[in-house]
């Protein structure tokens, strides 16, 4: 996961979707990422108190996420020219943890999630390391999903439940 791709082919003859790594210049849009898939915050109203609320929430999650995985690389992914998604992966030399995914509301249902999911899937499978990832019980869509993509569920808690797939148990989905 060192070097940068480029883009990846999306079936069907879909445009390309883009990735690269997140910079310091892409934090207003990291923002805006953050509050588009924040509906229990936004839900609040708007408001510069709930701004702030949502600003404090991204900066603390960012901040965990730094200090769990402090490895990790974010990255933007874009489809026709615009940012529709980001994803944040953890690689190690023995497995791939997918941290966080998170899609634009406006382009949700249209196969993006997919498309990155199998695109991690392949980078699992080039490196022959299990892809682990958790995923929130109440996130229905995410886990049927990552269920239909060959994922196999653990125990977890009753918030998260921890799930893998394994590139010599289950193929990269085509």
């Amino acid at each position: 996961m060192e070097s940068s791709p480029a883009a990846t082919e999306a079936g069907g003859g879909e445009p390309a979707l883009d990735l690269r790594p997140a910079t310091d210049a892409d934090l207003p849009l990291l923002a805006a990422l953050y509050r588009a898939t924040r509906d229990d915050l936004t839900r609040l109203g708007d408001s510069p108190a709930v701004d702030s609320l949502i600003a404090m929430q991204q900066r603390v999650h960012a901040e965990g996420q730094r200090r769990q995985y402090p490895c990790a690389r974010q990255w933007l992914l874009h489809r026709d020219g615009r940012c529709v998604a980001q994803l944040v992966l953890d690689w190690r030399p023995h497995r791939l943890h997918l941290i966080d995914i998170a899609v634009l509301p406006e382009a949700r249902g249209q196969g993006v999630a997919r498309e990155l999911l199998r695109w991690v899937q392949r980078q699992a499978q080039i490196a022959g390391v299990p892809l682990d990832l958790q995923v929130r019980r109440d996130n229905h869509p995410a886990r049927h999903l990552y269920l239909d993509l060959g994922f196999r569920a653990g125990a977890g808690d009753e918030l998260f439940e921890p799930m893998r797939w394994d590139p010599a148990a289950t193929p990269a989905a085509p």
